[in-house]
């Protein structure tokens, strides 16, 4: 009865169809903050020339992070419960360019990627500063190498 009004058999069933979609979202994706070298941070964009920094970022807690160079994952670590985590490469990173990204996982499903990290892992860096044979630091390393003839001195 509906209104008052009494209405056939008929027409007191009705189908209903109803379509439910769960959209499974987790946390968002991690924040690659910088590397650390010698108690240095450095920055995107930056040069290094330790091929093994530790790789410095943010995410959230109980989500594990997977870091990525050139596509090719490079180790994966636990957020711990302040929001940081922090990692060093196993392997040794090649001289040159490189570009980190990093995504979350949790409960098996992953974030979208970070945004990417770029850097470049060099020979030597130059830091102006001598270190006490009249040769810049940065090219020490060239120095010992032999690819660099440090200037000559008159004693």
């Amino acid at each position: 009865m509906l209104g008052g009004r009494q209405f056939p058999q008929r027409h007191r069933r009705c189908a209903v169809q109803i379509s439910v979609s769960i959209q499974v979202l987790i946390s968002g994706a991690p924040i690659i903050t910088g590397l650390l070298v010698n108690g240095t941070l450095i920055g995107p964009g930056g040069q290094t020339a330790v091929p093994r920094p530790t790789i410095l970022g943010t995410g959230t807690f109980g989500t594990t992070v997977t870091v990525r160079d050139n596509n090719v994952v490079l180790a994966t670590v636990a957020v711990l419960p302040d929001g940081s985590w922090s990692l060093t490469p196993t392997q040794l990173l090649t001289l040159g360019a490189h570009r980190l990204t990093a995504f979350a996982t949790d409960a098996g499903l992953p974030s979208a990627d970070s945004l990417p990290f770029d850097f470049t892992v060099t020979l030597a860096v130059s830091t102006g500063r001598d270190c006490g044979f009249g040769i810049p630091i940065g090219k020490l390393a060239l120095v010992l190498l032999g690819l660099f003839a440090p200037p000559r001195r008159n004693w």
